[in-house]
């Protein structure tokens, strides 16, 4: 289907330069991406355990209001 010589043809008369640039870039181009898909990962990773801390600190927060609401009353008995 593809002739070897058509290749051999191009690189002949484009040269190796051409080439490896296209080499390089595609090279680039695949480290790009994969490099971009472990970013949107790891955003997705931190985004998850910061919902799960704002569930913490939110819970967090319940329990210390209901404890200043006894201690406010033992104070109050205590005085």
């Amino acid at each position: 289907m593809f002739d070897i010589n058509i290749y051999l043809k191009l690189l002949e008369t484009f040269g190796f330069g051409v080439a490896q640039t296209g080499l390089v870039v595609f090279l680039l181009w695949k480290i790009a991406t994969n490099h971009l898909k472990h970013i949107g990962d790891d955003i997705k990773e931190v985004s998850k355990d910061i919902k799960d801390l704002a569930i913490e600190v939110k819970s967090m927060k319940t329990n210390c209001t209901a404890h200043a609401e006894k201690i406010a009353k033992l104070e109050g008995k205590l005085e």
